[in-house]
Formats: structure tokens, sequence, C-alpha cells
């Protein structure tokens, strides 16, 4: 949460007219705010009030009237330019200034032809060079929709905006980068889809349950073989009589006999329990995290993403 809202006046960067006169900023007779000179081409138009704000129809420019496409002559790169806070915290009366992308406080950026990545200084997979696009920058940004937004890429996949015999060249799609970096832990990568890892993960608990069965199978095989070894003993005929022998199946005595069957047994039911366990939690995962219903669904319930 943000600390206290300051006034931010500072009457030194006003002119001396505005410093002269009566201050009435509450009612709007009198704005006193320092306002920057904007630098336009003479074929530009500007649309200003008192406040440090505007509209400028002209062509694309960046940060001075020598850089984009309206400074090299290229045709269809009309602009319009909204800005709110020009050079905001640096203002000051009758100061010249250019555009301004990073410090201008506030800007709706629409173009017909720009570097829209370039302007505003944006990082990502894919850049936009030379083409229409909006950029708007601030420093919060909501977008309210009463019924609903989407956010929807190259819906129209046939021809460019800037020549209509050039094809769009593949379809292009969403990037939500933070920090403005694509680099070591912020590196941009692909979206899950949620219906595919639910898919994905609800067949890994399957295949799981299905281990776990198969393991307790082995331990009911495991546990007839160690009964066998426990009834099984050795013999020897004499004279056609088999005389069986006091020596165990497994074991150099009875009692060491008797000791491991015990431990044997005693494995069995711990295993036994393990599986029994393991395969609760199998099923608890898949209630929690693949059942719709659950608060903790992997998938949104309102958000979709393709």
């Amino acid at each position: 949460m943000s600390g206290k809202i300051v006034k931010n006046i500072d009457n030194s960067k006003l002119s001396k007219r505005k410093k002269q006169a009566e201050n009435r900023p509450y009612n709007g007779n009198i704005c006193s705010v320092p306002k920057p000179l904007k630098i336009s081409s003479d074929s530009a138009v500007l649309v200003e009030g008192e406040y440090n704000c505007g509209i400028e129809l002209t062509g694309d420019f960046g940060e001075s009237l020598f850089e984009g496409y309206g400074a090299r002559g290229h045709h269809k790169s009309s602009t319009i330019d909204l800005v709110a806070g020009r050079m905001s915290k640096f203002s000051k009366d009758d100061f010249y200034v250019d555009n301004n992308y990073e410090h201008d406080a506030s800007r709706i950026y629409i173009s017909e032809k720009t570097d829209i990545d370039k302007r505003f200084k944006l990082r990502g997979d894919k850049l936009s060079l030379g083409k229409s696009a909006i950029g708007i920058k601030s420093d919060h940004i909501r977008i309210i929709g009463g019924e609903g937004i989407k956010l929807i890429s190259t819906p129209y996949k046939n021809l460019s905006s800037v020549d209509s015999t050039v094809p769009t060249v593949r379809p292009s799609g969403v990037e939500i980068i933070a920090l403005n970096s694509n680099s070591s832990a912020f590196d941009i990568q692909p979206m899950v889809k949620g219906d595919n890892l639910r898919d994905f993960l609800d067949e890994m608990v399957k295949n799981l349950a299905t281990l776990s069965g198969i393991l307790e199978e082995n331990i009911l095989y495991q546990s007839k073989v160690n009964k066998l070894l426990h009834n099984h003993d050795h013999a020897f005929f004499i004279g056609g009589y088999p005389f069986p022998t006091s020596t165990p199946a497994y074991g150099k005595s009875p009692e060491d006999f008797i000791k491991k069957t015990r431990e044997v047994t005693k494995a069995e039911k711990e295993l036994k329990s393990k599986v029994k366990n393991f395969y609760y939690k199998i099923n608890e995962l898949k209630r929690n995290y693949l059942d719709s219903q659950d608060e903790k669904y992997i998938c949104s319930k309102l958000n979709k993403v393709n």
C-alpha cells in the first residue's frame, strides 16, 4: 500500500504570470500548475488547456523530431498522442520539451505505423516494427469490463495493416512480462493450458494408483511364498522311506527361522500400510486439485488462455 499522497506543489516551477495570479485550484478558475512547452512539427495539431495535458494529432515521432517514421517522411504513420503530465515530476513553465515516453506520466499513443516497443523501451520475444500499434503507459492501469474482458491476438490472419499485399507472417500470442525483463529468473516462457495439464495429472494419478495396486499384489504373492517357505523342510530317504531333517528351509536354527519369519511378517504389514497410505494420498491429491468443485482446483474458474 502506498504512503501519504502529497500535493506536489512547487511554486518555483511556475511562470511569473502564474505566481502573481490568485491561486484557486479547487474550483478550477485558475490552474497554477507548471506546464512545459511541447516541441511539435509544423504539420502537427496540438490541443492543450491550462493543465499539463494535451492531445497531439501528428505523425510517428520518437523522443525528438528527428526520430520515427514521421521524421523520415513515411506515409501512413498518422498518430494520435494523448498525454497527461508531460515530464511530470520534472515539469516546469516555459521549458521546451520533446516526447519523453519514460517520464511523461500517462500516455495513450495510437499510431498507424510505429515501432511501439522501441518507443516505450519494451522487451519481449517478438518486437513490433513498422506496424500499427497502441501503447498505454501510466503508473497504474485498470481495464474494466462490466460484462467481461477479452485479449485477442491475430484475429485477422490475411493481411497486414501496413501493406495490403503482405500477408501476416505468423500468428502472434499474448505476452505478460513483469519488470520488463526477459532474462535469468524472469525469462519469458509459454503459458500452461489448464485443461491439458489437468488431463496429464489425472493420467499420472491413475498410473500411480495402478502402480500401488501392482505393488500390493506383489506383497500378497510374496506373503504366499513366505508361507510356503515357512511350511517347507528338506528330507532324505533311507530304505525308500523319507526322513524329514530338522534343518529349516532358511536359517541356521529353528529359533533363527522363527525370528526371521516374524521380521518378514512385520515388514509385510508395514509395507501394506504404506501402500494403503500412498494410495489414499494419491486420491486425496486428485480430489483436492483435479476436481473442478474443490477450492484448490488447479484451473481458473473464470480466466482462460489458448
